[in-house]
């Protein structure tokens, strides 16, 4: 087996594979080769036929290329693309470190590329095993602190990141999904191999300053600081959800709670210009006062 070792968001996890895969750049920048602990191992396997899975499919959304069922206690995903049919891969737990992917060797060519790889592996519940979480956001460094831009698909969180590099000289760390852990009592935005349209992704971290909810404004820039229920409601919003799995919705639904308490969280209503630069930073001055 040839493996491949990547740390993200203060998270481990290898990726081992019968064959070479196809690394792109997005994520050498986060392979490790060292002897560093690994917290999680995903192996992949081919086979001709997958392993046998029944019962009721706990997924039931539109346009989610997997299924879920449960078994003694775990769910097993298994994975039939978007247009439906005969699943063509399975994913199990074996263990507390160790996952299991099987794929029928005749849809080898869905597994060349690291990222294909990724697409099968359920990151997002593994990394909540490491206490992290993933959230659809830009993420910019600013004076020595994190801004996480959210909001739905065409808000603008790149354009807006783009904004602060232009005319605050705010570096972009990641383009579209940012990790999430708290360490040592802080919560830290950190990069990851995904980016979205913007194909910026860096190997780095910060302390978060504020979580910033987007809206678009024709008319005029408006920024307000959210509490309580509506800013767990835009934090949950962001996130990747695994509603059918009540042990998962349990701990990320935690999370998300301790995330709307202790971080800012504002809503940014906003047309593409400097003045809504102008406007989310006059708001984030109030902060240090």
């Amino acid at each position: 087996m040839i493996e491949y070792k990547y740390f993200f968001g203060n998270c481990s996890l290898s990726i081992q594979s019968e064959n070479h895969i196809v690394e792109e750049q997005s994520f050498q920048i986060f392979r490790r080769d060292g002897r560093e602990q690994i917290k999680c191992k995903i192996c992949f396997l081919s086979c001709e036929n997958l392993p046998s899975c029944e019962g009721k499919d706990y997924v039931m959304e539109k346009d989610v290329p997997y299924s879920e069922y449960l078994n003694e206690g775990e769910y097993i995903r298994t994975f039939h693309g978007l247009a439906g049919g005969e699943p063509y891969a399975l994913l199990k737990k074996e263990n507390e470190r160790t996952w299991l992917c099987f794929y029928r060797e005749d849809y080898s060519r869905y597994f060349k590329t690291m990222n294909e790889y990724f697409s099968h592996i359920a990151l997002e519940r593994i990394l909540l095993d490491q206490d992290a979480v993933i959230l659809h956001a830009s993420f910019i460094r600013f004076q020595k602190a994190g801004i996480l831009f959210t909001g739905v698909s065409g808000a603008g969180k790149s354009t807006q990141a783009e904004l602060w590099q232009k005319y605050e000289k705010a570096e972009i760390l990641n383009g579209d999904k940012t990790i999430l852990k708290k360490i040592n009592g802080i919560w830290m935005g950190f990069g990851s191999p995904y980016a979205g349209s913007s194909k910026i992704w860096k190997n780095d971290n910060v302390r978060i300053k504020a979580i910033v909810a987007l809206g678009k404004s024709v008319s005029q820039n408006e920024c307000k600081r959210l509490t309580g229920g509506k800013a767990f409601s835009v934090i949950y919003a962001g996130m990747i959800m695994n509603t059918w799995n009540s042990e998962y919705m349990e701990k990320i639904t935690e999370m998300i709670r301790d995330i709307s308490i202790e971080i800012p969280v504002f809503y940014l209503n906003c047309k593409v210009e400097k003045e809504a630069v102008e406007c989310l930073k006059e708001c984030l001055e109030k902060l240090e006062n």
